[in-house]
């Protein structure tokens, strides 16, 4: 037993130990809790910047954000444990959502190039049959065709030569001569024949005939590539070129060529890349 005035100094100095002591464990907690929030609001506003992203985003800002985004969110620090998953699965459904609207943007400027593709060789056909075409109509076409220099394809150089070409002799007053640049290596029909085999749609009833015998052709070359170098596949992107840049074509010809231009919008970008 100590006196009454000693113990309670005492117990005064043991007190304010103690206090100080639990208000740096308080202070300890504030300031890692201060921590977590804030990596979860950090978290938060880079799965917002990911959901701001849409369709006019352009397709070079979203990859640069989306670089951005990823590594700021390993540096983002720690968040509370029941908040990691869940916030963890936000940030997943984020990325799947720009990854679905990076490859739509995509096929929306494959459905573009297309369109473009249709628009420019619907202004050559024009152009090649517009036999008695005054010079204001020839402006006019030359006009729509110019509105549409800025569209960029694949096919831009032999639509152009095949415009210029129109225009040409147009100017020189002689008839639209048919074929393109391969008119007298191939015909026409035989082109169409193998796009339609290459990206696997019907040919006309008319055409079964030569389909096959194209068919037997490919597979004995195959047979006999076994035994020394591999059959080289078909190369789509150049029979489109060709295609493309054949003038004055027949009616069933034109019908069998949009169908062609439809399995390309269906196959993408990538089947021209991809040969197998």
């Amino acid at each position: 037993p100590l006196p009454h005035p000693v113990e309670r100094a005492l117990w005064q100095d043991f007190k304010t130990a103690i206090d100080a002591v639990f208000k740096q464990k308080e202070l300890a907690v504030k300031d890692r809790n201060a921590q977590l929030s804030a990596g979860q609001k950090a978290r938060e506003a880079l799965i917002a910047q990911l959901h701001a992203l849409g369709p006019d985003t352009p397709v070079t800002d979203i990859k640069r954000i989306v670089a951005e985004v990823t590594a700021e969110w390993r540096k983002s620090g720690d968040v509370a444990k029941d908040k990691s998953a869940r916030l963890e699965a936000k940030y997943r459904e984020a990325q799947d959502a720009v990854r679905q609207l990076l490859a739509g943007s995509a096929q929306r400027k494959w459905q573009s190039v297309c369109d473009a593709l249709v628009t420019k060789m619907t202004i050559c056909k024009e152009l090649e049959t517009a036999d008695n075409a005054t010079e204001s109509a020839i402006a006019e076409i030359t006009s729509r065709w110019t509105t549409l220099s800025a569209s960029v394809s694949p096919w831009d150089q032999v639509l152009q030569s095949r415009f210029d070409r129109g225009t040409q002799q147009h100017n020189d007053g002689t008839q639209m001569a048919s074929g393109g640049r391969k008119a007298n290596a191939e015909s026409f029909d035989d082109l169409l024949l193998k796009l339609e085999l290459a990206l696997g749609i019907a040919s006309p009833a008319s055409a079964e005939g030569a389909r096959r015998t194209l068919k037997l052709l490919a597979m004995k070359n195959a047979l006999e590539g076994r035994k020394s170098v591999a059959p080289t596949p078909p190369d789509l992107a150049k029979l489109c070129n060709d295609a493309f840049g054949w003038a004055n074509i027949t009616t069933d010809q034109s019908a069998r060529l949009d169908a062609v231009i439809s399995a390309l919008r269906l196959a993408g970008p990538e089947r021209l890349r991809n040969q197998a």
